[in-house]
């Protein structure tokens, strides 16, 4: 390549340019009965975020009968499945999406319910760790007991194709299908 000139200018594909095509030549393929790839992966996608949307509701009203706001359940649910069952305010924040100033304010109203208590950290006293109660936990479980009998139901719901197009836009969305459309086929 010619100093000053780009690979665009040299008739060269950038890993830009190989990206792009790769995405058009994936949008505009076709399978049986003309339907392209993409629009099998957006089946996928509306399948999945169905089960998204049906399985956050359900949990969100089990816990809200349980006097818990979802951010505080989910925050709970965090700590539950936290090493040590120990996590710090911003990490918490991270972990349910929200700035640390939210997930503090969470906090302080979980711990005056006596369901995490808050301690600074041994390793860096500016640093503030929040650790689930056994009342947090026994909570979460009351929580999840009511949530089971509706996710039976729901499962039943959902035909076996349903299942296997969801689970392969997870797998898809966290890194683990190579290939959506393998997990399709």
């Amino acid at each position: 390549m010619l100093r000053g000139q780009s690979a665009s200018a040299m008739g060269e594909r950038t890993p830009e340019m190989t990206s792009y095509i790769r995405y058009e030549d994936w949008a505009n393929s076709h399978g049986p009965g003309g339907i392209t790839e993409f629009d099998a992966f957006f089946k996928g996608v509306a399948e999945a975020r169905y089960v998204i949307r049906r399985v956050t509701r359900i949990v969100d009203e089990q816990a809200r009968l349980q006097a818990l706001e979802p951010l505080e359940h989910q925050l709970l649910i965090q700590l539950f499945g936290a090493e040590g069952r120990t996590l710090n305010v911003n990490r918490l924040g991270d972990r349910i999406d929200v700035p640390a100033a939210v997930a503090s304010r969470l906090v302080k109203g979980l711990e005056e319910r006596s369901l995490v208590k808050r301690r600074k950290s041994e390793i860096d006293r500016r640093v503030t760790d929040v650790h689930l109660t056994q009342r947090g936990r026994d909570l979460c479980v009351t929580v999840w007991e009511n949530v089971r009998p509706h996710m039976e139901y729901f499962q039943k719901l959902l035909d076996d194709e349903a299942k296997r197009i969801a689970l392969a836009v997870f797998g898809f969305y966290v890194g683990v299908a190579h290939e959506f459309t393998d997990q399709l086929d």
